[in-house]
């Protein structure tokens, strides 16, 4: 026969060592995300930030050159204005994760 130590474990054994080591990880993950907090929230949200800004001064720049250049009042900035918008709404939406992709 062999001895105690040398047998193997037991599922019935096993349970209790997986579900304290199941609670030890979840509470990990837990501190994890505590610990990232309101910086990475700031982050988060100055970054999706940028993605409506930039096309929109892109959008806005560009049809008030064509504005200039055709003498056409804010016709063209106002177009740009609402492309730009348009476009930095669906990168923002393709961006959110669990909602439009990533």
């Amino acid at each position: 026969m062999t001895p105690a130590a040398e047998r193997p474990a037991t599922p019935e054994a096993e349970e209790p060592r997986l579900s304290r080591a199941v609670a030890d990880y979840r509470e990990h993950k837990a501190d994890v995300a505590r610990a990232r907090g309101l910086a990475a929230r700031v982050a988060l949200v100055g970054s999706l930030g940028w993605l409506v800004v930039v096309p929109t001064l892109l959008g806005t720049w560009a049809g008030w050159r064509l504005d200039r250049r055709f003498e056409s009042g804010i016709f063209w900035t106002a177009a740009g204005l609402m492309v730009g918008v348009s476009v930095g709404s669906y990168l923002l939406w393709r961006s959110l994760p669990g909602r439009g992709g990533a």
